[in-house]
């Protein structure tokens, strides 16, 4: 299937899943304990199983893609932007962050540390759209290495309380970033196999809608005075929102029409 037609499905189930989300915050779900409310636990649930079924069908349809981008991955200026960002708003909530006494100092530590690693990395690779410069290989682990910190203090964090719908849209988020961020690095370190170009797309577009669907609500909620709508906080929200942007942005660069063989089956 074209990457084209793929974009077009995702563009469909992207705004039903946040509003799929929405719907369960404002009507649903009790802000004070993360739970439906009594009497609308089925409709609460159906709504997750949508943005789930959504997220495999995503998955399905990715992997009968069969145009491969010939050349390796190149940074558009849109791409670059979006890392820019994202390097940015990693920065800015590693001097911002809050932590539950349930995560220990080490974890901290180790996830500032490669929080710092990561935001040069996304600055760097932006800055290749003014300047195009190599990056080194290796580096491209970094982001896969701070999503496995992050995704370890989340679940530190929430392992002590129910796994409420928040924490599963937040853990689901975090995993399918990692998994991206991991095919990512093996793209750019020419690890290669026949399904990466496919495991892309697939991870991706589900990255971006757990994404959507964890920080959107969060942030709109927040900007609009509306927290107690919100059981959770919003201080990593910004970074997971971003993260999907970018994500989004370098499936369309790396999969344009510029980027892709004429007909080449995979």
């Amino acid at each position: 299937m074209e990457f084209k037609n793929l974009l077009f499905f995702f563009l469909i189930t992207l705004p039903v899943c946040i509003s799929a989300r929405f719907l369960q915050l404002i009507y649903i779900e009790d802000p004070t304990t993360g739970f439906f409310n009594i009497g609308y636990e089925f409709l609460g649930y159906f709504l997750i199983a949508l943005i789930i079924i959504a997220c495999a069908v995503n998955v399905l349809l990715s992997f009968t893609a069969y145009k491969r981008p010939p050349r390796a991955p190149r940074v558009g200026i849109v791409t670059g932007i979006c890392s820019l960002a994202l390097g940015v708003s990693i920065g800015f909530e590693i001097l911002t962050e809050t932590f539950t006494q349930s995560i220990r100092i080490w974890q901290i530590v180790t996830l500032d540390i490669l929080g710092i690693f990561a935001a040069v990395f996304f600055l760097l690779y932006g800055l290749k759209m003014i300047i195009n410069y190599p990056l080194p290989k290796i580096f491209f682990i970094v982001p896969a290495l701070y999503w496995i910190m992050r995704l370890i203090c989340i679940f530190t964090s929430i392992s002590a309380i129910s796994l409420i719908v928040d924490n599963f849209i937040t853990l689901a988020s975090h995993c399918l970033t990692l998994i991206f961020m991991a095919n990512f690095a093996k793209l750019n370190n020419d690890i290669d196999d026949n399904r990466l170009f496919r495991k892309l797309i697939a991870t991706g577009f589900c990255s971006v809608i757990f994404c959507a669907v964890d920080a959107l609500p969060r942030i709109v909620f927040s900007l609009i005075g509306k927290e107690s709508y919100i059981h959770s906080g919003v201080s990593f929200a910004p970074t997971v929102l971003v993260s999907g942007i970018f994500i989004i942005s370098f499936l369309c660069s790396y999969f344009s029409k510029n980027n892709l063989k004429t007909k080449t089956s995979a």
